[in-house]
């Protein structure tokens, strides 16, 4: 199963990078195939994913 973890925040700064991979660390028996993040001000979305079925396609998060 894929897991995916994000953040959003008021403030316009880009979320820690160091705090999304702790939270990512702590899933990534759920996904341990793909790791990726995507993030903007005040946003991030990640995603470790598993890949079953595609394992050469369907990397998420989408953009």
């Amino acid at each position: 199963m894929c897991r995916i973890f994000g953040s959003l925040s008021a403030a316009p700064a880009r979320p820690d990078p160091a705090e999304l991979a702790a939270v990512s660390s702590r899933q990534r028996h759920g996904g341990p195939d793909e790791h990726r993040v995507l993030s903007g001000p005040g946003w991030s979305l990640g995603c470790d994913r598993l890949a079953v079925t595609d394992p050469r396609g369907g990397s998420q998060p989408y953009r």
